[in-house]
């Protein structure tokens, strides 16, 4: 059985959405023009449910594998450990954002964990949540703050590894869309959601079906969590699954 819906607002509380609302935002605007000096940016309208975002996203696949490598070679990075799976709203992340419609997150706090382009996140905070939203990536979270600026005050972008950030604050949801590829990370999330979700807490990850993650749900119960895996949907003919944990008492 499904998870009851919730209504969620006529409109994103405060700004409007879409590029009308930055025309008029210097600060957006100027932030615009950073990422423009940075990355082949474009926008793309992203439907959520009844509102389109207007989400700035890098759709060169090619130019980020090409950065990627080009970082590793020069010694800029230890490895290529960070794929460019942050440079577009993926499925998941879209299906995990018309998930949260679903949810009562009106004054919530909610962490967007590996945040990519923030689509999720930025829903959440639409939705009236308070939100964080975090990346190891550095150009992702300007993206992020980009796509999230229309509901500034109750949105916060950091830089953040999960492997070994750790943050001053306990969330009601940690959502993460997409971040289950490299079992090799599940001990290092296992840690993370631990420190920061609130005993009440609940943690929502997407993911298309990848073979990994059919060994995940086995992994976390036998890690101490309560796992419930709400009803897949199917985004542009990608099958995603969700994963839901808490606490086990």
């Amino acid at each position: 059985m499904g998870i009851p819906a919730v209504t969620p607002p006529a409109a994103p509380a405060a700004e409007s959405l879409g590029p009308a609302a930055a025309s008029f935002d210097r600060g957006r605007q100027r932030l615009w023009w950073r990422i423009c000096r940075r990355l082949p940016v474009v926008r793309k309208p992203i439907g959520v449910g009844p509102w389109t975002f207007d989400i700035a996203c890098v759709p060169d696949e090619d130019w980020a594998c090409a950065r990627l490598e080009q970082a590793a070679r020069t010694g800029q990075a230890d490895e290529p450990r960070w794929q460019p799976y942050w440079i577009i709203p993926w499925e998941s992340s879209q299906a995990l954002a018309a998930h949260l419609l679903r949810q009562p997150l009106d004054h919530m706090w909610v962490l967007d964990l590996g945040c990519g382009v923030g689509l999720a996140g930025t829903v959440a905070a639409a939705c009236g949540a308070r939100v964080l939203l975090v990346d190891a990536v550095p150009e992702a979270i300007l993206l992020a703050r980009w796509n999230s600026w229309p509901w500034k005050s109750r949105a916060v972008c950091r830089c953040l590894d999960w492997r070994n950030g750790r943050l001053t604050r306990r969330f009601d949801w940690i959502i993460g869309a997409d971040i289950l590829y490299d079992a090799k990370d599940w001990p290092y999330l296992h840690d993370f959601w631990l420190w920061h979700l609130a005993p009440e807490g609940k943690v929502l990850l997407s993911e298309p079906t990848r073979p990994v993650a059919d060994t995940f749900a086995q992994w976390a119960a036998a890690n101490g969590w309560g796992v419930h895996e709400p009803p897949a949907v199917v985004i542009a003919n990608r099958h995603i699954r969700f994963f839901q944990l808490e606490r086990r008492r």
